[in-house]
Order: structure tokens, then sequence, then C-alpha cells
């Protein structure tokens, strides 16, 4: 499946570990869907191998800056 809209690297500051979105699933003027995938030996998995509830409180303004990439044309 070929993506019409950037990917998050090309949109946000984030590298490396910190750079957790995948890709941009769908954009519009109104909202932004993203992909996430968790990799079971990340950085924010815990001791019994849980994502924790914060992970939604990282995800979001990444996507956040990600709409806010692609309204001011910048991907």
């Amino acid at each position: 499946m070929i993506n019409r809209y950037p990917t998050p690297a090309e949109l946000l500051l984030h590298s490396g570990d910190m750079l957790l979105l995948d890709r941009i699933v769908d954009f519009n003027v109104e909202s932004t869907v993203t992909e996430f995938t968790p990799q079971a030996d990340a950085w924010y998995i815990d001791a019994s191998g849980q994502k924790p509830a914060w992970l939604g409180m990282v995800l979001m303004p990444q996507t956040i800056a990600a709409y806010v990439g692609l309204i001011k044309g910048e991907g």
C-alpha cells in the first residue's frame, strides 16, 4: 500500500526511540489518524511487559505535531 502522506520522520523533530508514530493513515483539516506499533522491548514497556497508560500522552502530541506539519505543508 502506498501512503500518500509524508512519514512522521519528515514532519516531527523526534528521532530514534522517541519517534513512536509509524505512519499517517488519514488527514484532513479536522483530524489526523496515525498508526503506532508497540515494540516488546521498547523503553516504555514496564516490568510486566505492559504498555503504560501515559503512553497515550506521548502519542497524542506526536499526532498533533504531525497534523500541524501537514496543515503548514511542511511534509
